[in-house]
């Protein structure tokens, strides 16, 4: 039988997550979610306080908590907040999980490092959906073809919590379609690299402060070292 009683870790992470849900996230909501904008303050202020990054491992930068539980906690204590503000701070969680769970010490060494930089506010983007499959990777068609040393993407992926305003993204592509799903991996493209280009973002009916938008891959020179789980 699983034993829901909070630790005193754990009411001290809530503890927090709520205050700053209260002080910061509540007061900013109304105004992010009628203009549909990003509050970047918000964002900075979690980022300067470890929130965004307090589930990564501590040698990396992050906060080293580990407990799905406790993890459960904090991010209610966010969406209570607000929703779309809270989407945007998980969507950094969101794409560093691919690189954690399937990366190697040097790409969790050079990526995980850069999103816990206390210095700059990195985000995350985990593009998998797109326009004719949805989240369904039996149907994807962005496909990615090895050249010596490098990998050639293409591809259109939409409804992408961050997309446009992040710094990182995981993308999935198809690298042999006669694998079916056993022929999807995924990469770690940059924001600024050539062919990558943000596309429309999205009119929503809520969760409106997030940025959820479509991104385009045309002929990306990703370097074989960013392909994750090779």
């Amino acid at each position: 039988m699983i034993d829901f009683t909070l630790t005193d870790e754990q009411r001290e992470f809530r503890d927090m997550a709520h205050k700053f849900a209260e002080k910061t996230i509540r007061p900013a909501a109304p105004e992010a979610d009628e203009k549909e904008e990003v509050p970047w303050e918000v964002i900075e202020k979690a980022h300067q306080a470890g929130l965004l990054t307090y589930s990564f491992p501590e040698r990396y930068g992050g906060g080293g908590v580990e407990s799905v539980l406790t993890k459960a906690i904090v991010d209610e204590e966010f969406f209570w907040g607000d929703a779309g503000i809270a989407t945007i701070m998980g969507g950094v969680a969101l794409a560093a999980t691919p690189i954690l769970i399937a990366g190697t010490e040097e790409q969790k060494m050079k990526y995980m490092s850069r999103l816990c930089d206390p210095g700059k506010v990195t985000l995350g983007a985990y593009a998998l959906t797109e326009p004719s499959a949805g989240s369904d990777p039996a149907g994807m068609i962005t496909n990615a073809r090895k050249e010596k040393n490098k990998y050639i993407l293409n591809g259109y992926k939409t409804f992408i919590t961050n997309a446009g305003i992040a710094d990182v993204y995981v993308v999935f592509a198809t690298v042999d379609a006669s694998r079916g799903t056993e022929g999807i991996t995924a990469f770690i493209v940059e924001k600024d690299w050539r062919g990558v280009t943000p596309g429309k973002k999205e009119k929503k009916m809520g969760i409106r402060a997030s940025h959820t938008a479509s991104i385009s891959f045309d002929d990306v020179e990703v370097p074989i070292e960013n392909r994750l789980g090779a």
